[in-house]
């Protein structure tokens, strides 16, 4: 799979890294991973680098994630993810398309092209 998920102590968040050709089922063992560490760990707070990702899924793959994953998984609502830009048109315009479907479902969500503008976003939470 290519993507790392590890809990960042110091900054009390969780962190997943995406590099390579990454499919719908990589994102959906990623995520299902970042909400186990989560779980385990009492951290809300995840920063997701999706700066060395290319991706391969679907719009719909895409679109489905917050309402089945996070739903059944039992992510909690109160948590905050940041997503930090792949660097590409095409896959900055799947990271903004998740990012506000997420946001009208109402989980806390924002995109960043600076990783410190994320990590400050992320801190603003208790």
């Amino acid at each position: 799979m290519p993507v790392k998920v590890k809990e960042n102590s110091g900054l009390k968040i969780i962190e997943v890294f995406y590099s390579g050709i990454t499919t719908s089922k990589d994102m959906k063992e990623a995520t299902s991973q970042s909400i186990t560490t989560m779980s385990e760990t009492g951290i809300n707070k995840i920063l997701i680098d999706m700066r060395g990702i290319k991706l391969d899924t679907s719009l719909m793959d895409i679109h489905d994630m917050p309402d089945k994953q996070y739903e059944q998984e039992g992510l909690d609502s109160d948590s905050r993810i940041a997503m930090i830009y792949a660097g590409t048109a095409i896959e900055n315009e799947l990271i903004d398309y998740f990012a506000s479907v997420s946001r009208n479902r109402g989980w806390k969500v924002s995109t960043f092209s600076e990783h410190s503008d994320a990590i400050k976003w992320l801190s603003l939470a208790s």
